[in-house]
């Protein structure tokens, strides 16, 4: 379910019943805005990974960023340490591989996509929106991690970022269930090859 419902009378979601956000994909998805008179939420509504995609793995050197405004940045490649990626932002800084290990100590990389510095860590993206800020929308995806080992295509991708819920209810709203926006967890990087860094997850959306 997305996109924008209006003149609704009641809306109930039954205990038991889980309503989805349809994936964010084309250009479509990704957010629900709901006006109805009443609501009576005993269910849950589930916009988790329904955000910016995360990123893939590039074919050669760091990973790419991920989708949306706060996408987190690529990872680095590695002789045979690539660098992991980083987590979408929004609402501040999503988390980074920065370590105090021989490998990433001090060393960020220079661009946010499809870094070529050996090693380098990404660094979080540009921030989107803020904590208690009134705009509601969609969480940005995950960085992918770098390539390493001489692989090709083998940084682990990024995690989703999560819905974008609007609930715009003009008399009550009984919510006994939940409302769950989360960026999702980045793929397990299945490749056949390399140091298998991972990608960073996507960051929660806005209700």
């Amino acid at each position: 379910m997305s996109g924008v419902h209006t003149n609704i009378g009641r809306m109930r979601v039954p205990e038991g019943v889980t309503v989805r956000v349809a994936p964010h994909a084309d250009g479509a998805g990704g957010v629900l805005e709901i006006h109805a008179c009443s609501l009576e939420l005993l269910g849950h509504l589930d916009g988790g990974g329904a955000g910016h995609a995360g990123a893939t793995g590039a074919a050669a050197q760091g990973g790419h960023q991920g989708d949306g405004p706060g996408g987190g940045c690529g990872g680095g490649p590695g002789s045979c340490v690539g660098q992991g990626g980083t987590g979408g932002s929004y609402g501040g800084v999503g988390g980074t591989a920065e370590s105090d290990s021989q490998w990433a100590r001090g060393n960020a990389c220079v661009q946010c996509d499809n870094p070529a510095e050996s090693h380098c860590y990404g660094v979080a993206g540009e921030v989107q929106g803020v904590a208690d800020g009134g705009e509601i929308a969609m969480g940005s995806g995950g960085g992918a991690g770098g390539n390493s080992c001489g692989c090709n295509g083998a940084g682990g991708p990024g995690g989703a970022g999560g819905a974008a819920v609007k609930l715009m209810i003009r008399e009550e709203a009984r919510i006994e269930g939940s409302v769950q926006v989360d960026g999702a967890t980045p793929p397990v990087d299945d490749s056949d090859c390399g140091y298998h860094p991972g990608g960073g997850g996507g960051s929660g959306g806005g209700i």
